[in-house]
């Protein structure tokens, strides 16, 4: 009965804290009865209780055993470590290159690629500082709320050419119907949107658009249908992966995209996405 009456409370103060949120954002209310904008329905499912079960598909650890059993471990980037603290990692063990990310958030990541040019004191004092945020708080995505905070040392993707062009798929109910590119995500960050047949559409959204034209990478199908595979039996996850000259990784998979806070431009590819999702 007491977890009942908590549970509930903290539901009621979750939606007062979206609702202000979403408010500041995009000036208007959410309508919590009858959602029909993306944003809104994104807002309906990442505070529903029943969303704190899907902390072991977000955990950046955790997710690596579900991906070895639907997809398989060949998709996986190498993994050095896993580690409660930063004072408990041995740099002299990893190699040149490598990348650290916190298990508990989104958008967090260190990347090292010279170790001997590494700053360690200044990285120590980030994973420190993120070890002690409870993602959940920020955006009240409850499918953060459960994840043990711990930090995990991958491999540091790249192509021949030294890049990484990360493939966003937004699935609704098991099928993509829009998938996100960005290119040079630390360097000159631009970002396409394409169909799942690979024709552009006209979407600008938090970065620049890539001008020129941009090949459909090898394999095209195969990651349409990890995408598949990966989204089957949610109503909607963002499923990212990488292409490298034709070999193809996970990269993570997330329930409320952005927190949910997209400001698709123009606006009306927000009620075309939302009609995708039903809930």
């Amino acid at each position: 009965m007491l977890k009942r009456l908590i549970q509930k409370l903290e539901y009621q103060l979750d939606k007062l804290i979206v609702s202000g949120q979403y408010f500041r954002i995009f000036r208007k209310k959410i309508n919590w009865q009858k959602p029909k904008l993306l944003t809104e329905k994104l807002q309906v499912l990442k505070i529903d209780p029943a969303a704190e079960k899907l902390w072991t598909y977000v955990d950046k650890y955790e997710v690596r055993k579900f991906i070895k059993k639907t997809i398989g471990g060949r998709y996986l980037p190498k993994l050095y470590g896993v580690y409660q603290s930063p004072e408990s990692i041995n740099l002299r063990l990893l190699p040149r290159q490598f990348v650290l990310k916190p298990t508990h958030g989104s958008g967090w990541e260190i990347i090292c690629k010279n170790k001997n040019q590494f700053d360690w004191p200044e990285a120590k004092k980030k994973l420190n500082h993120w070890l002690q945020i409870n993602y959940y708080k920020k955006f009240r995505e409850k499918s953060y709320k459960l994840i043990k905070p711990r930090i995990i040392c991958e491999q540091f993707l790249k192509d021949k050419k030294g890049e990484a062009y990360d493939y966003k798929f937004f699935c609704f109910h098991g099928r993509p119907k829009l998938i996100q590119v960005d290119l040079d995500r630390f360097i000159d960050h631009t970002q396409n949107f394409y169909t799942p047949s690979w024709k552009k559409v006209p979407i600008a959204r938090r970065f620049p658009v890539f001008k020129k034209k941009l090949t459909k990478p090898k394999k095209w199908k195969e990651m349409l249908g990890l995408a598949i595979t990966l989204s089957t039996g949610f109503p909607h996850v963002r499923v990212d992966l990488y292409n490298l000259d034709g070999r193809i990784y996970f990269g993570e998979m997330t329930f409320s995209s952005f927190a949910g806070f997209p400001v698709w431009k123009p606006g009306k590819y927000n009620q075309i996405l939302g009609r995708y999702l039903k809930i």
